[in-house]
C-alpha cells in the first residue's frame, strides 16, 4: 500500500481504488480529496454508489463489467460533498493488490466541456424551436436541396415535410421566374453572402400562386455550411398596394376629369341654350325643329357621358336613402329584361330585407353596370345569375380587401360566358378600359362602379376564368336599423317662373354662358346685371345695392370663387340669396363650401335655370317678415 500512496501522491490525477464487491472506496489520493470534498480517510468510509448518480444497482453492474474486463471507460455525474454536480469520465479496470481483486479508478473532470455541449443543444434547441414558430416559412437547403422546412413554409407551398425534404428549392417558385430565382441564389451562395430581400412568387401544391418576399442567409448545420431561405407572405399587402395604386391613378384621372367636364360642360350649356332658343321662335321648319331636337338630345347624352366621368373617382350624387337590395335588383332586371337575348336565362335569388344607405341612382348604376357587363359576356347565350347575403366580417375567414369591421350586403352577378385572363382582369377596374369592340362601350362602366362602391365604404371583387365565366362580388355597408334619411319632397312644378322685373346679378367668367344666360332669363322678364368677375359684380353691388334680388354666380373663377363673392356682395346686402352654377360636381364643389341645395348643375336647360331661380326667390321671398317683402 505504501508504493501504492506514494503513486497516487505524485501522480495529480484523481484516482480510487476501489473494492469491486461492494463498492466500497480502499484507498484514494490527494486529487481525489480535493475534488470530491473530503478527506483521504473520510473517502476510506465511503461508497463509490454514495455520490454516483446512477441506481445503486447500475453502479454495481457498471462495477462487474469493468472487474471483469468487459469495459474500462465509463461516464458518470459525481455528486461532490457541497452537492455540486459534476460529469467525469472514468477508465477502471482491474488490479491485485495485496492478494485481493481491487478496481483502479481514474477520473476526469469533463464539467465545462459537457455543459458547453448542453449550452449548445439547447441554443440549437431554442433556434430551432424558434424556426418552427416563426410566422415567415424558413427552409434549410443545401446544394440546392432542402434539408427542413418549419411549418410556415410547409403551409405557404402546401407540401408536407417529407414532400419538401430533398425536393429542388426553386421547385416552389413560379415556374416562369425558377431558373432567375436559382441564378440568384447560387451566385450569393458562391460569394457566401446574404441575398437582397426579392419580390417574385411561390407556386401552391394545389396551383395557385403567392406573392412572397424572400432571401437567403448563410447558416451552420452539424458544422456544415448551408442556405437558410426566409419567405414572408405578401399577398394581402400586394393587394393592398395594387388597391392604393389604382385608387391613386383614378384619383388623378378624376382630377383631369373634372376640370374637363367643367369646360365640356360649359360648351354644352351654350349649345343647349342656343338650341332651345331657336327651338322656341316661332315659324321654325319642321326639319329645322328636328335637327335642333337632335341637338339637344346629343348635349344630355354628352352631359350624361361627363356625369359618368366624374363618378369614376369623385363624388357626384344625391342624398342617400334607405334601399332595399332585393327591391332594387328586381325593378332593374325587369327594366333591363326586354334587352336581354333569348338565349341568356336571367335568375335572381335576392330576399327582400337587405338594405343599404346610398343614393339609389348609385345602386343603379353599379347594378346596371354589372347586370350589362354580364349579359354582353355572353354572345352565344347562358346564364346570368343575381344573388345577394349578409355577411359579418367578424365570421368571415377569407376578408375582402380594404373592408373596416361589420355587417355587409353582398351582392353577386355571375355569368358563364367567356371570362377573363387574370391581365385583364388586374386591369378590368381603369377607367376607359373596356374588351368591347369599338363603339360598343366607353371603359367606364366598372370603373364608375368601383368608384361608387370605395365611396360607400365597400369593396368590389371580380373572380374571372377564360371560358368558364365572371363572378363580381359588391360588399355595401349594411343600413343600421335606425337610420332615418329625410329626403326633402321635390319642388314644386307650380313655381311663378316669370320674372315681374326681379333683377339678377349674373357672373360667370365666360361671355358666351353670360349672354346665353342673360338672354333666358330677359325673355322671361328678368333684369339681369352682368359681371366677367367678382370684381365687376362688387362695383355692380355697390352701385344698385338692394335693387338686386339674387345673385346667379359661377363656383369656379379667377381670382375667386363663387362662395367668396358670396360673402363679399353680403356684406353690402344682408340675407340676399344666392344660386351657384358649376360644371365640376362632387369633392371639388364641398371643398368650395358649396351646398347642393343652392346648385344648378351645368348643362341646363334654359327652363330648368328659370325654374331654379324663381325658386330660388320664391323661398327667400317666403322667409322674409311680411314688411321686408321685395316688391316689383
Amino acid at each position: 500500500m505504501g508504493f501504492l500512496r506514494d503513486v497516487y501522491g505524485l501522480n495529480p490525477a484523481i484516482k480510487l481504488l476501489v473494492d469491486p464487491e461492494t463498492g466500497r472506496i480502499v484507498d484514494a489520493n490527494d486529487a481525489a480529496a480535493a475534488f470530491y470534498g473530503y478527506s483521504v480517510d473520510e473517502l476510506r468510509t465511503l461508497h463509490v454508489q454514495q455520490f454516483n448518480m446512477l441506481a445503486p444497482a447500475e453502479v454495481e453492474a457498471e462495477m462487474r463489467r469493468a472487474r471483469d474486463g468487459n469495459r474500462s471507460f465509463f461516464r458518470f455525474k459525481h455528486r461532490l460533498r457541497n452537492g455540486d454536480v459534476r460529469h467525469v469520465e472514468v477508465y477502471s479496470g482491474p488490479v491485485e493488490i495485496e492478494g485481493r481483486s481491487r478496481l483502479l479508478s481514474i477520473i476526469h473532470d469533463v464539467t465545462p466541456r459537457e455543459r458547453a455541449i448542453e449550452d449548445l443543444a439547447r441554443s440549437e434547441a431554442q433556434q430551432r424551436a424558434l424556426l418552427r414558430a416563426l410566422p415567415v416559412g424558413v427552409g434549410l437547403h443545401r446544394g440546392s436541396k432542402f434539408l427542413w422546412g418549419n411549418e410556415g413554409l410547409l403551409q405557404l407551398v402546401g407540401r408536407t415535410a417529407s414532400d419538401l425534404v430533398g425536393s429542388h428549392v426553386a421547385d416552389i417558385f413560379a415556374p416562369d421566374i425558377a431558373d432567375q430565382v436559382l441564378a440568384r441564389m447560387e451566385r450569393t451562395a458562391m460569394l457566401g453572402s446574404s441575398s437582397p430581400l426579392t419580390r417574385n412568387e411561390l407556386v401552391h401544391a394545389d396551383g395557385h400562386r403567392i406573392a412572397v418576399d424572400w432571401m437567403e442567409l448563410p447558416f451552420d448545420v452539424d458544422g456544415d455550411p448551408c442556405r437558410m431561405l426566409l419567405v414572408v407572405d405578401v399577398s394581402e399587402r400586394a393587394r393592398l398596394e395594387e388597391d392604393l395604386n389604382r385608387a391613386q391613378r383614378m384619383d388623378a384621372i378624376g382630377r383631369m376629369a373634372g376640370g374637363v367636364a367643367h369646360d365640356f360642360n360649359n360648351l354644352l350649356l351654350v349649345i343647349l341654350g342656343a338650341a332651345d332658343a331657336l327651338a322656341r321662335r316661332p315659324g321654325s321648319l319642321t326639319v329645322f325643329e328636328r335637327n335642333l331636337e337632335r341637338i339637344r338630345e346629343a348635349t344630355q347624352r354628352a352631359s350624361e357621358l361627363t356625369r359618368q366621368l366624374l363618378l369614376v373617382s369623385r363624388g357626384n350624387e344625391a342624398r342617400s336613402e334607405r334601399i332595399d337590395i332585393g327591391e332594387a335588383v328586381r325593378n332593374l332586371v325587369e327594366l333591363v329584361r326586354t334587352t336581354m337575348p333569348d338565349k341568356v336565362d336571367v335568375r335572381v335569388e335576392v330576399p327582400s330585407g337587405f338594405t343599404v344607405l346610398m343614393p339609389r341612382s348609385s345602386v343603379d348604376q353599379i347594378l346596371l353596370n354589372l347586370v350589362v357587363n354580364a349579359r354582353d359576356a355572353m354572345p352565344d347565350g347562358g346564364t346570368l345569375s343575381v344573388t345577394a347575403n349578409e355577411i359579418d366580417l367578424a365570421f368571415q375567414p377569407l376578408q375582402p380587401s380594404g373592408l373596416a369591421p361589420g355587417v355587409y350586403i353582398c351582392i353577386q352577378v355571375a355569368d358563364d360566358g367567356v371570362g377573363m385572363p387574370p391581365d385583364v382582369v388586374t386591369k378590368a377596374f381603369e377607367p376607359f378600359f373596356t374588351t368591347k369592340e369599338p363603339g360598343k362601350g366607353t371603359g367606364l362602366g366598372l370603373s364608375t362602379a368601383y368608384g361608387i362602391v370605395r365611396r360607400a365604404g365597400g369593396a368590389i371583387e371580380i373572380d374571372s376564368v377564360v371560358g368558364r365565366g365572371t363572378l363580381v362580388s359588391v360588399y355595401l355597408p349594411k343600413a343600421a336599423l335606425d337610420t332615418t334619411v329625410r329626403t326633402p319632397p321635390p319642388p314644386s312644378r307650380e313655381i311663378q317662373t316669370v320674372g315681374r322685373m326681379r333683377t339678377v346679378l349674373l357672373v360667370d367668367d365666360q361671355r358666351s354662358i353670360r349672354e346665353l344666360i342673360e338672354q333666358s332669363l330677359t325673355e322671361r322678364g328678368y333684369r339681369v346685371l352682368s359681371a366677367a368677375g367678382a370684381a365687376e359684380a362688387l362695383l355692380m353691388a355697390e352701385q344698385h345695392g338692394s335693387t338686386i334680388d339674387l345673385l346667379l354666380s359661377d363656383v369656379m373663377m379667377p381670382k375667386m370663387r363663387g362662395p367668396e363673392l358670396t360673402a363679399r356682395v353680403r356684406v353690402l346686402l344682408p340675407d340676399l340669396p344666392v344660386l351657384y352654377m358649376s360644371g365640376f360636381t362632387g369633392d371639388a364643389l364641398v371643398d368650395a363650401g358649396v351646398d347642393a341645395a343652392d346648385l344648378i348643375e351645368k348643362p341646363f336647360a334654359p327652363d330648368e335655370l328659370v325654374r331654379r331661380v324663381a325658386e330660388t326667390l320664391g323661398r327667400s321671398t317666403a322667409g322674409r317678415k311680411p314688411a321686408e317683402r321685395i316688391t316689383s
